[in-house]
C-alpha cells in the first residue's frame, strides 16, 4: 500500500502515513478551515446589521424624543393656558364660584340626590369650607366629602401642603369619606396641574384645581356607589349562601332523620325478636331443667332400690328371698365342712 512521509517542522523527523490516513487528516484540516472562514464572515456580516439597527434605533430615537418634546412643550403652554383662564373666570371668590357652579350642574341633571353646603359647625376649634354629601335614591349617604378652597389673593398662606394636616382633621371630625384641596395656589408646581391627584401622606386625601373640582366628586361619587352595590350583592349572596346551607342543612337531618329511624326500627324489630327467642329459650331451659331434675330423681330411685326395700312391701318375694338366703348360708357351710384340713 502507498504511503506518504510527513516532516516534523520543529524536530526534523518524519511519519509515513498510508494515503488513506494522511487523505482523512488532510480533509479535518481543509474542514476546520472552512468552519473559521464561515464563522468570520458571519461575525463580520452579525457586526454590519447591528450597526446598522443601532443607527435606525439612534435616529428613530431622536425624532421621538423631538416629537415628545413638543408634546410636552404643548401640553405645559395649555396647562397654563387652562390655569389662567381658571383662575381668570374664577375672578374673586372661589368659594362663589363652588356654590354657582354646583347649582348650575344641578340645573343641568347631575348630582340629583347630592348637596353641596358650607362647613359651619366648629369641632375642636376648626371647621372646614364645604362639605359634599351624595345619597342613593332612597336618602342612604353614598359618599361625604370635606373640601378646602384656597385662591390665589384670598389666603396669606402660599403653599398648598400649608393646608393638608388640617384638612385630614377636618375630614375625621365629621366623619367624611374622603377630603379635596382644590386650589389655585403654587401654578409653577407641575404635579399640582396634572388634574387629581392623591396626597399620599394622608389617607383618601386629593388635590384638584378649581376646574376639576366636580369632575373629582362625580368620580368618587359613581365608585362609591358601585362599591356599595358590590357590598349589596355579596351580603345578598351571603344570605342567600346562608339561606341554602340552612335548606341543605335541613334537608340533609331529615333524610338522616329518615334513614335513621329506619336503621332504628329494624334493630328494634330484631331486639324484639331476641328477646322472644330469649324467653322461649328461657322457657325450653326450665323445661330442660325439670326434665333433668325428674331424670336424677327417677335416678336417685332407682339407685337407691334393694331387694330387701322390695321385699318388705312383698310377703311372699320376702319368703323367697329368706330362703334363698337360707340356701345360700347352708351352702357355704357345707363348703366349708368339705375343705381338706
Amino acid at each position: 500500500m502507498e504511503s506518504t512521509s510527513i516532516e516534523c517542522p520543529n524536530c526534523g523527523s518524519s511519519i509515513k502515513l498510508e494515503n488513506n490516513e494522511y487523505s482523512q487528516i488532510l480533509s479535518q484540516i481543509s474542514d476546520k478551515e472552512v468552519e473559521k472562514r464561515v464563522s468570520n464572515e458571519v461575525e463580520i456580516i452579525e457586526d454590519a446589521i447591528e450597526r446598522q439597527n443601532n443607527q435606525k434605533i439612534e435616529h428613530i430615537s431622536t425624532k421621538h424624543q423631538q416629537e415628545i418634546k413638543f408634546l410636552e412643550e404643548k401640553i405645559e403652554n395649555l396647562t397654563t393656558f387652562k390655569l389662567k383662564q381658571s383662575t381668570k373666570y374664577i375672578g374673586e371668590s372661589l368659594e362663589n364660584y363652588l356654590l354657582n357652579k354646583f347649582k348650575e350642574l344641578q340645573t343641568l341633571g347631575a348630582f340629583l340626590n347630592a348637596t353641596f353646603k358650607k362647613d359651619n359647625k366648629l369641632v375642636k376649634r376648626i371647621k372646614g369650607d364645604f362639605i359634599f354629601t351624595d345619597y342613593d335614591e332612597d336618602g342612604n349617604e353614598i359618599v361625604k366629602v370635606m373640601i378646602e378652597a384656597k385662591n390665589q389673593g384670598e389666603t396669606g398662606k402660599k403653599k398648598n401642603s400649608d393646608y393638608f394636616k388640617t384638612l385630614n382633621e377636618n375630614k375625621t371630625n365629621k366623619n367624611c369619606h374622603y377630603s379635596l384641596l382644590t386650589s389655585t395656589l403654587e401654578p409653577e408646581i407641575e404635579i399640582y396641574n396634572k388634574g387629581v391627584i392623591p396626597i399620599r401622606e394622608y389617607k383618601n386625601m386629593h388635590f384638584s384645581r378649581p376646574d376639576q373640582t366636580f369632575t373629582f366628586l362625580s368620580f368618587i361619587s359613581d365608585l362609591r356607589k358601585e362599591v356599595l352595590k358590590e357590598k349589596r350583592e355579596n351580603n345578598k349572596n351571603q344570605i342567600m349562601d346562608i339561606v341554602n346551607f340552612e335548606d341543605n342543612l335541613h334537608e340533609w337531618q331529615d333524610s338522616m332523620n329518615d334513614k335513621t329511624n329506619k336503621i332504628i326500627d329494624l334493630h328494634v324489630g330484631i331486639l324484639n325478636d331476641k328477646k322472644k327467642q330469649k324467653a322461649n329459650l328461657e322457657a325450653e331451659i326450665d323445661k330442660t331443667e325439670k326434665v333433668l331434675n325428674h331424670l336424677k330423681s327417677l335416678k336417685k330411685k332407682a339407685t337407691e332400690m334393694t331387694t330387701k326395700r322390695i321385699a318388705n312391701d312383698s310377703p311372699g318375694i320376702k319368703k323367697i328371698f329368706k330362703t334363698l338366703n337360707e340356701d345360700k348360708r347352708r351352702i357355704q357351710l357345707k363348703d366349708i365342712n368339705s375343705f381338706p384340713t
